[in-house]
């Protein structure tokens, strides 16, 4: 069993793919710069779009793809912005025919950690010292949580 965690922003997905003794098989950051969010929405579109053709290829398709659902923020542009980023995910596995499940972060904070309100020092230092140098930044250790609850929700049952 493979499953993919993706972490999406205003600007990144942040991807990790986990195998069945929740070891990591491959990480991508993909990164838009453009100005608008619709131009990088679309960029992302294609370079995830990519990564999943990659993966393929590779014979490492993932059984299912986990991707966080948008944190409302203050500012409405931002939520929408990182909405537009999750929607480009959830059409390439749509067009690709991977199944994919949203999940709220609160959900996987507390199926991984323990407790839904874990902040990012938790959860850094958990990925750290689960997958060590792996991990490099901040959205690749929620990316590989959100593959670890997605791979224990698949092989145990719900976790909350």
């Amino acid at each position: 069993m493979k499953i993919l965690g993706c972490d999406c922003s205003t600007k990144i997905i942040a991807c990790v793919l986990l195998d069945e003794n929740e070891s990591i098989t491959r990480t991508m950051t993909l990164v838009s710069d453009k100005k608008t969010w619709d131009e990088r929405s679309r960029e992302l579109f294609k370079d995830f779009q990519d990564f999943v053709s990659f993966l393929r290829k590779a014979e490492l398709e993932p059984d299912i793809v986990y991707i966080e659902q948008a944190i409302y923020r203050q500012n409405i542009k931002t939520t929408l912005t990182i909405d537009s980023v999750i929607n480009a995910a959830k059409y390439t596995c749509v067009l690709n025919e991977l199944a994919y499940k949203i999940i709220d972060n609160r959900s996987w904070k507390k199926g991984i950690l323990g407790k839904g309100n874990a902040k990012k020092e938790e959860i850094r230092n958990f990925a750290d010292s689960k997958w060590g140098d792996v991990i490099n930044s901040q959205d690749l250790a929620d990316a590989a949580c959100i593959a670890l609850y997605g791979l224990r929700e698949k092989m145990n049952g719900k976790l909350e």
